[in-house]
């Protein structure tokens, strides 16, 4: 069966931590407030969904007209409106909507780092389908999360300039956390561990600490190898630094690098993480390090932008003009050369992607970064 599978370039592109065009941005975010607040009214009839259901050894085409409990409300396709039939979701075996979007500009959308537009043109899309997420199976899971991490990732670069911008973002992050908790239902598909994740780093970010904290802990611990294993210990982290805990939170992060599969959605946040806990510890060599290394894999990134703009304030205020006492470049590196050279030749270099990136020297540079971060806290203990 032909799947609306997760998109590409959704699972490669990751929340920008810069801004890639304040027009496209503000533009996008308008779209998707005007569809937030279209879809959080109460509409005075469901839609009937048409979707193909597969019961046993038979293919049902339906339209799916409502739920109760763990029953589905349906009528044949095309049949009399008011005439339903139901049947409990243990029965279907696996369903396929009929979905239409414009696939190519949501793509577009998401290469250019457009995250409210993509965001915007797909909410619509798969609202209607929340209620029906937890039919085995389902196309309509992946377009799902891919919707709620657009939305994630406009709500992280939404400018928040003043009282009104940050009260549209809280709402926006309130969205967002509703829509991964509809996804966290559908138990079927990974996505659905990881959906419980993320809406838990939505409440972490706008504040609402113990309830994070509690979902937190509700959720399962991954064992290393897990795909869920970065990002729970990404998002214990966050809460981690948010409660003021610096040393416990750059522990969680180097956890998240080191024993991750180093996947995209959670590696440079993660190294984010390490970099801004070595900041409030006044280990600016340390966090430069980090963000040389930001700047270097993710290339023509918003992560690379703001790894690059901390690297430019960390020369300017000359934070790392001394020389170290200890070679660490050589440690974490592999190298002696001097490092505030190689960043001002990084910051003078034309900030392009790589038309090709070998994962494997992330993940070795990773478990470097790991090793170093980890020696480091044990010579402090």
């Amino acid at each position: 069966m032909k799947r609306t599978s997760k998109c590409d370039i959704c699972q490669q592109r990751e929340p920008a931590q810069g801004f890639t065009g304040s027009v496209f941005i503000l533009a996008g975010l308008s779209c998707l407030l005007a569809v937030h607040s279209a879809f959080t009214q109460t509409p005075e009839k469901p839609a009937a969904i048409p979707a193909t259901l597969t019961i046993g050894k038979d293919a049902k085409e339906v339209e799916l007209v409502g739920r109760q409990g763990d029953s589905l409300f349906y009528r044949p396709r095309g049949g009399v409106e008011g005439a339903s039939m139901s049947i409990k979701i243990s029965d279907v075996t696996e369903g396929e909507f009929v979905i239409k979007y414009d696939n190519e500009s949501v793509a577009r959308a998401l290469f250019s780092e457009r995250w409210a537009e993509a965001a915007a043109a797909l909410l619509p899309v798969v609202s209607p389908l929340l209620p029906y997420l937890d039919i085995p199976d389902n196309n309509g899971a992946p377009l799902a999360m891919d919707a709620a991490l657009a939305m994630l990732k406009a709500a992280k670069t939404m400018p928040t300039q003043n009282d009104e911008a940050r009260a549209k973002q809280t709402a926006l992050y309130r969205r967002t956390y509703s829509l991964f908790t509809a996804i966290s239902k559908a138990s079927w598909t990974p996505d659905s561990e990881l959906a419980m994740l993320r809406a838990v780093e939505c409440l972490n970010a706008v504040g609402d600490l113990r309830q994070a904290e509690q979902e937190l802990e509700a959720a399962r611990a991954p064992e290393p190898g897990d795909e869920s294993y970065g990002l729970y210990y990404l998002v214990k982290a966050n809460i981690e630094y948010s409660r003021k805990q610096v040393r416990d939170a750059m522990n969680s992060a180097v956890r998240s690098v080191a024993f991750d599969n180093k996947n995209i959605g959670t590696f440079p946040d993660a190294l984010f993480m390490t970099a801004r806990c070595y900041e409030d510890q006044l280990e600016w060599y340390r966090a430069r390090d980090v963000y040389y290394e930001v700047a270097r894999l993710f290339p023509g990134t918003g992560y690379a932008s703001t790894a690059r703009d901390k690297l430019q304030l960390l020369l300017d205020k000359g934070l790392t003009k001394e020389k170290e006492t200890s070679p660490i470049e050589s440690v974490f590196f592999g190298l002696d050369e001097d490092l505030n050279k190689m960043v001002r030749e990084l910051l003078n270099s034309e900030a392009k992607p790589p038309e090709d990136t070998d994962n494997s020297d992330i993940a070795r540079d990773a478990e470097a970064e790991a090793a170093t971060a980890t020696r480091k806290d044990t010579k402090k203990n």
